[in-house]
């Protein structure tokens, strides 16, 4: 199964110590941490924001926004974590496990603009019976947010943010081409 290409490698090899981009031998390339370009740059690893340097306020509409993706992103990691469950594969989990640091680095940052961030999307999982159809919907996940990021991207109040943002978009495009988008 293919991975993130780069969310999951980067994670383990944060674990070891290591730094990003320094994959091992020739190995698949599929984002685990082996083979060359493993761990990509700019992964979804680099996603924190410093709570105690952000400068800008944030009008509500953006924060609103924030918290759209936020629900977003929440979706998606359940929706990753119920195809795991239903069809198995390393790959859903790894997505699973990437979309929560997203929704991480997102709720810090609604924090740190001073809104309160979501706990729920508010939507039940209904997981796919097929791949094939579960991977649809994976696209059309991605395809969702990877559109909201760029209106987030270009509305930007506060470089601290925008990294975080261009580095989850970063991972979005690399999530989108695993589920064959």
């Amino acid at each position: 199964d293919e991975a993130c290409g780069g969310c999951e490698g980067d994670a383990k090899a944060e674990a070891k110590g290591k730094q990003a981009g320094k994959g091992k031998g020739p190995g698949k390339g599929n984002g685990l941490g082996k083979g060359k370009g493993a761990m990509a740059k700019g992964s979804c690893q680099d996603t924190s924001i410093d709570v105690g340097r952000t400068t800008a306020t944030a009008p509500a509409a953006y924060l609103k926004r924030l918290q759209s993706i936020l629900a977003e992103e929440l979706f998606a990691r359940d929706y990753y974590q119920a195809a795991s469950k239903s069809l198995g594969g390393r790959r859903f989990g790894n997505l699973s496990r990437a979309e929560q640091r997203h929704a991480d680095a997102i709720a810090s940052a609604i924090r740190s603009l001073g809104g309160k961030p979501v706990l729920s999307h508010g939507r039940s999982i209904v997981p796919a019976k097929t791949m094939a159809e579960s991977e649809r919907v994976c696209r059309d996940i991605e395809k969702l947010v990877i559109k909201e990021y760029k209106g987030l991207i270009q509305d930007c109040p506060d470089p601290a943010l925008l990294k975080v943002l261009n580095n989850i978009q970063s991972a979005n495009l690399r999530h989108l081409r695993a589920v064959g988008g």
